[in-house]
């Protein structure tokens, strides 16, 4: 679907010097414990070039060459992994060491819960067409003094915008957050969003929170495809917006 632009991304340049991208992989965001041997796992630099490539080892360590100061994108996958993508920023630290917090940095997405996000989100316009951003959306400024958790967003639109200007318009799901649903025009309590239909390239991912008095919350964030099929997001952190 086409719109008027509203939003591009520019990438600032970096030094063109080099660190090593290093870390243990792992074959699902929910289990930091099991590790994931045998991915292949390619970086690319801003412009979308690829950097450095390598497969994780046996007990899913890796190290790949990335340029140092950038944003780097990351696609890792198997033959039980469809090939995900991930976003981040390589720093100046010499090794640069990922997937030191509780959330992984970068993860696997098993077929099985790929085959189940299709399904979840069958109807949404392009989904078998290009490759899928999907997140759920969390406020980093709020913490629930209650779960000591960062509160879902369910106030929360995504859109993707290609170098080209053209839109891709998100999909949400119903109120009880099980399966798309054409009418919903935000997360809802879910906080789940997703952008179907992504062709290869650099793209920018526009996600806004909008609040009461017509005050919106806006980021952005750089992704890349060239063999990805999924682009997870989880947890979408960003500011909410709200004044105090």
């Amino acid at each position: 679907m086409r719109h008027a632009p509203i939003l591009l991304a520019f990438l600032a340049s970096g030094c063109s010097n080099e660190i090593t991208l290093t870390g243990i992989l792992v074959g699902t965001r929910d289990d930091k414990s099991l590790a994931w041997p045998g991915a292949e796992v390619r970086a690319y630099d801003q412009d979308g070039v690829l950097y450095g490539s390598t497969t994780s080892n046996s007990s899913g360590r890796f190290r790949v060459t990335v340029p140092r100061g950038q944003t780097v994108f990351v696609e890792v996958g198997d033959d039980y992994h469809p090939t995900a993508s991930f976003t981040g920023v390589s720093g100046f630290s010499t090794p640069l060491h990922v997937n030191l917090g509780a959330n992984p940095e970068i993860y696997g997405v098993k077929r099985i819960e790929h085959e189940l996000l299709m399904t979840q989100f069958a109807g949404c316009p392009g989904l078998e067409d290009g490759a899928l951003v999907v997140g759920q959306a969390f406020a980093n400024d709020l913490l629930d003094l209650e779960t000591d958790e960062h509160p879902i967003l369910a106030t929360v639109t995504a859109q993707v915008v290609t170098l080209d200007g053209e839109i891709y318009d998100g999909c949400y799901l119903d109120g009880e957050g099980e399966q798309y649903s054409a009418d919903a025009e935000a997360t809802g309590d879910s906080g789940i969003f997703a952008v179907a239909g992504l062709p290869p390239g650099l793209h920018t991912l526009v996600v806004e929170n909008h609040v009461p008095g017509g005050i919106t919350s806006q980021t952005a964030t750089a992704v890349f495809v060239d063999e990805a099929v999924v682009l997870p997001r989880f947890p979408f952190l960003m500011e909410s917006g709200l004044l105090f």
